[in-house]
């Protein structure tokens, strides 16, 4: 990670910060929502974001969900709107390894 961010990671909103992709955000968002033209920038947060090794370019953030056993269970999530999505499909494998269970036991 570029030494240049460190300071400016986890700060919340930071109002006319010294690094920002305001100017390209707009740019690429006009093809889809012209009316973000007349946006105004209040600031800009800093985080790490997550991403699988070698996909910095293309921004592939995927939620995998793994199942390393019948009581353990890893996620890796790059986007905070697939939480929802993420915690019902891991709710599904625990209620299903619950009836495996009870089933290989009775």
């Amino acid at each position: 990670m570029d030494s240049k961010f460190l300071s400016l990671l986890n700060r919340g909103i930071i109002k006319d910060p010294p690094i920002t992709n305001y100017e390209l955000f707009i740019q690429s968002a006009t093809k889809f929502i012209p009316e973000i033209k007349k946006a105004k920038h209040f600031g800009s947060s800093f985080c790490i974001k997550a991403v699988l090794p070698y996909e910095l370019k293309t921004d592939a953030r995927p939620t995998l969900v793994n199942i390393v056993n019948n009581r353990t269970f890893t996620v890796f999530s790059g986007k905070i709107p697939t939480c929802v999505e993420v915690a019902n499909n891991v709710i599904s494998l625990i209620e299903k390894s619950v009836k495996d269970d009870n089933y290989h036991s009775a």
